[in-house]
């Protein structure tokens, strides 16, 4: 009788001791995120988990768009979040869709922008951010600006011509003058 108390006591001892291991294991995969918390498309609840830099993930609609943004951790002052462009909006051109479409980047924003503006709504976040996407985003804006370049050329070159020839001097004066033939006479 007394050996069998004693192995009842041993046993719970060891029941406790791996329930209190496992509570902490779960506790530090929540606290150091591995496990996140999945605030799915409450905004708040994302909100709330920025501003403590806690894992925890997020979809977003803008503009049509479907990202989602997982916080992964603080690192010093800094907050760690990933961006993902899930889907891009129906109707969205292909050549967009391949160049977006599931690329991410990854983020290291200060906890004072956050704290400031949200997660989710920063000012100047590519600034804080590396990646495909930030990549992709800097290639369509390059694009861009290209084609406002381009658009506008005939403009610029007319200007200038103003500019540098005077009234007095046209093109045709000017490949006179620089002859070397007709500024010795």
């Amino acid at each position: 009788m007394i050996e069998s108390k004693k192995i009842g006591r041993s046993s719970f001892k060891r029941f406790f001791i791996v329930i209190i291991i496992l509570g902490i294991i779960v506790w530090a995969a929540f606290n150091y995120g591995f496990i996140k918390k999945n605030c799915a498309q409450n905004k708040q609840c994302f909100q709330d988990a920025a501003k403590t830099c806690k894992p925890s993930t997020y979809n977003a609609v803008k503009e049509g768009h479907l990202y989602n943004y997982v916080i992964k951790g603080s690192s010093g002052s800094s907050c760690k979040i990933a961006i993902t462009l899930k889907k891009m909006a129906i109707g969205t051109p292909r050549s967009l869709v391949d160049s977006f479409e599931g690329k991410s980047m990854d983020c290291l924003v200060p906890m004072s922008k956050i704290e400031y503006s949200g997660a989710e709504e920063i000012k100047d976040l590519l600034t804080y951010c590396s990646g495909p996407l930030k990549e992709a985003i800097y290639e369509l804006i390059i694009q861009k600006l290209y084609g406002v370049l381009i658009k506008n050329l005939g403009g610029i070159i007319s200007q200038i011509q103003e500019q540098i020839f005077s009234p007095g001097i046209t093109p045709t004066n000017l490949s006179i003058i620089t002859n070397k033939s007709e500024i010795n006479k």
